[in-house]
């Protein structure tokens, strides 16, 4: 009779371990599997966890923090574009570095006029520019409270440079020229704003 006892409470142990385990242990490696693809950047089949209630919100939650992912990325994407858009057509030489002097963005005017192909990002400057006066004209402007002007000879034409630091993280960098005529007269081919 005792081994009869016995065996009903390791039955009911068992059955208690199995509840427990489907609905408090099982469902945390759903739960990590659907952060795991979130984390690569997918968008997991689905949100729905078994188990308990808690397991249960917390899918919901991912969901939701997914879905508001994927709309920011989108209006990220709509910005970029347009900012690319601006930034090709504009006729002044754009250069953005961070403090490591890694750039960060330029367009195709500064591209033009240091004879640089297409730089990707993070890029160091040196690796585009050789150029003393270009780096003074940076550590200035990290070392400095506000806006540094410099000047620069290239190729026959005097190019006046701005440089302006912002939370010592980023530089805006453009430029205007003056292309010198035989004849000694000057011919502006830019003109200079500072976005950052």
């Amino acid at each position: 009779m005792s081994w009869v006892i016995g065996v009903l409470i390791c039955g009911a142990l068992g059955v208690i371990a199995l509840i427990v385990w489907r609905k408090w242990i099982a469902p945390w490696r759903q739960v990590e599997d659907v952060i795991t693809q979130i984390g690569r950047g997918e968008r997991p089949r689905t949100f729905l966890l078994q188990g308990s209630a808690p397991a249960q919100r917390i899918g919901f939650q991912l969901e939701k923090i997914v879905s508001d992912l994927e709309q920011l990325q989108k209006q990220i994407a709509k910005r970029e574009s347009g900012l690319q858009t601006i930034f090709s057509a504009m006729q002044d030489a754009l250069l953005v570095v961070d403090s490591n002097r890694q750039v960060i963005l330029s367009n195709q005017t500064f591209r033009k006029l240091f004879d640089a192909p297409e730089i990707s990002l993070a890029t160091p400057l040196l690796e585009i520019v050789r150029d003393p006066t270009l780096d003074r004209l940076l550590t200035d402007a990290f070392r400095g409270d506000g806006p540094v002007r410099s000047e620069l000879t290239l190729d026959a034409s005097q190019i006046e440079l701005h440089a302006v630091a912002q939370d010592h993280r980023c530089i805006g960098l453009v430029s205007r020229h003056h292309r010198v005529k035989k004849n000694g007269s000057s011919a502006a081919g830019f003109r200079g704003q500072c976005f950052t």
